[in-house]
């Protein structure tokens, strides 16, 4: 299972490598990059649980406010006050909802899970004058 770790309250940016699986039903693409022009949308979430509606997700982001694509890549920003006033871990999937029609869950590393972990750990110190 992949997992990542970082202190609450920083910005942190994690890209996820997009790829047409081996199957894919348009042969010319087949293991190729997604070409950010095909993609027309993404929804990121961090949930505390597996089963957690989406509108309970601790973090959303979406590809006009925290996602960027480029080909073969989609990359999640997550500021400072995304994850100021939170710690331990958490479930983080991402949708792209493909020009095409289709829709891909980005999985593991394993390819066995629809999702990934993070753990927040506790921030630094900030001095105050």
């Amino acid at each position: 299972m992949t997992e990542i770790s970082f202190p609450a309250g920083t910005t942190q940016n994690i890209a996820f490598n997009a790829t047409y699986s081996a199957d894919w039903s348009e042969v010319a693409k087949q293991s190729q990059d997604v070409a950010a022009a095909d993609v027309s949308d993404a929804k990121f979430m961090l949930k505390k649980y597996v089963g957690e509606d989406d509108t309970d997700a601790v973090v959303t982001k979406t590809l006009s406010s925290g996602i960027t694509k480029e080909d073969g890549k989609l990359t999640v920003t997550l500021a400072p006050s995304d994850t100021a006033g939170i710690t331990g871990k958490y479930f983080a999937s991402l949708r792209v909802f493909l020009t095409s029609g289709n829709v891909q869950d980005f999985e593991d590393t394993d390819f066995t899970l629809p999702h990934i972990i993070v753990n927040i750990t506790r921030g630094s110190v900030k001095a105050v004058s």
